[in-house]
Order: C-alpha cells, then structure tokens, then sequence
C-alpha cells in the first residue's frame, strides 16, 4: 500500500479544512487499528508535532515502520554530534522503539553549513548503530535538492506535491531520485486540505487565486471526480512516488481515502490548474 498515515493532527490543531482540532488518543488507536487491517505499514511524524510522538508511542507502533523528523541545530549548541544522538534517542523514547525506520531533516540546508557534514556523519553513525534505518530530508521545493544529492547520500527524500503544485515532476527531480535509488514520499496532496473544500468554505486568504481555484473547480465538475479521488489519482499514477503521506482525522476518514487509492485510473489534470506561486502552495506562506 502507497499510502502513508501522517500525524500533525494527532499533536496538533492543524489544517486549513481541519474543523474538529486535535485528534483525540481514542481516535488515534482507531486510526492505527484501521490503518493496519487496510495493510498501511509506514507513519510519518515529527518531534514539532505537539505531542504526536508520545501518543504513537503510548498507543503502540512497532508493526509500523517510522519516520520522524527533527528541525534546525540551535545556535547554541557547541556538540553537534552530541546533539543528534539527544534528538535520536529522544525520539526512540517518546516512540517507544528501539530503533526508527526515517530519520528526516525538516531543515536540510543546515546540511550546507559549517555543520552540515557533522550533523550527516552523525546520523551515518546512528544508522550503522542501527538506531535509524534510513536517513532522509523533508523538503519544501524540489530546486534545495540541486546543492543537497551532490553532497550527500539520502535514502529517503520528502517533498510536497498535488495537481497544483507539480514541482517535483515538472523538475525531473521524480525520476532522477528513483534512478538513485531514493525512496520518495509526497505530502500536501490535499494542500493541507485546501483541495478537499468546498468553494465557498475555502478562506477569503485564497481569492487572489481566484482563477486557478475556479479552474479546479471546473475540472472536477466535468470531470465528476470527487475531490478526494482527483488528488489521490494524480499523484498515485507516478511510478517513482513510493509513498503518499495524508493527514488523518478519523477511521472513515482513512477508508474514504483508502477507496481513493484502490481506483485504477489514472487522473489527467489540465495543465492550467497549476502553478509555482509559493504563497499559494507552501501553507506555512498563507496569511489566514
């Protein structure tokens, strides 16, 4: 299964469309025990997910495989090394595991920096100690990996990618990584949900993209597609995306995104419908 269980809501109150807050602990287990019969076997978190991680692991997550992920060495921090194996174990703690399958920098251009080859030898020494299986980057655009795969070796690398934001296609960057040997995941296929709302729920934020958003609107509408089915769609029919990561709030939830992907079709967005205005696809650019 394709299909990757992401976790903001359960430590956050997160989502432009997200309406009912933070997911509790008892619909989490929910989720988990639903995500397993429908055989999704990879989470994806992160240590600025509130507390995500203590409620995975409270719950239980040894029968998937985890990815988590750190942000920026502070300032202040003289040991690097030091450091990263804090941010390790801690993460294993908070997990309850033994060892964390993704281990992913949410701010990989600090690899470019005085310390980027002291934070990389460390996370290589904490995967040949077996604590992280596999070392990765959380991107926002696909042009920070130009300097980035010249200078490291990545085995997993995540990036944002839906029928707006095609970057990582239009890039080449989808089948250069698969040539590597990447593993590639994609999130923010929903934009954050944006792509899932009506039109006339969606925040005035969005009216300067008014045009595009109608767009979207009347493809979906010619088409019959259903929202959810249009995203998923687009993204599953590339062979060099090994995982779609989506947010989930609830069991039902998690089924209708599940028939979603069991759809064999293959979705064909016009290309008028997308576009590089980061203020658009980067949600943590939106002024809400």
């Amino acid at each position: 299964m394709k299909l990757a269980i992401g976790t903001a809501q359960f430590g956050l109150d997160y989502g432009v469309s997200n309406t009912d807050g933070q997911v509790s602990e008892e619909d989490v287990d929910k989720i988990l025990r639903a995500a397993i019969k429908a055989k999704i076997t990879t989470i994806d978190t992160a240590s600025n997910y509130g507390n995500s991680e203590r409620v995975l692991g409270k719950i239980g997550v040894k029968c998937f495989d985890v990815i988590t992920k750190i942000g920026a060495v502070p300032e202040s921090v003289t040991d690097i090394k030091r450091w990263v194996f804090e941010q390790i174990e801690g993460a294993l703690v908070r997990l309850n595991l033994t060892s964390i399958y993704g281990f992913l920098l949410h701010r990989p251009n600090q690899l470019l920096g005085k310390h980027g080859d002291i934070i990389f030898d460390a996370l290589s020494e904490a995967r040949s100690q077996r604590l992280i299986k596999k070392i990765g980057v959380s991107i926002y655009d696909p042009a920070e990996l130009t300097k980035l795969i010249n200078r490291f070796d990545f085995n997993i690398v995540q990036a944002p990618m839906n029928v707006i934001d095609r970057r990582m296609y239009s890039s080449g960057w989808l089948e250069r990584l698969k040539r590597l040997g990447v593993e590639v995941h994609v999130r923010s296929v929903f934009l954050q949900g944006l792509l899932l709302m009506k039109p006339e729920l969606r925040p005035d934020y969005f009216r300067w993209w008014n045009l595009i958003m109608q767009d979207y609107d009347g493809w979906l509408n010619t088409s019959k597609i259903p929202p959810i089915e249009a995203c998923i769609g687009f993204v599953k029919q590339f062979n060099s995306v090994d995982k779609i990561i989506v947010g989930v709030v609830s069991p039902t939830h998690l089924d209708g995104i599940c028939k979603a992907v069991s759809r064999n079709y293959v979705i064909t967005a016009p290309s008028n419908i997308q576009s590089d205005d980061i203020n658009l696809i980067n949600p943590s650019k939106w002024i809400l």
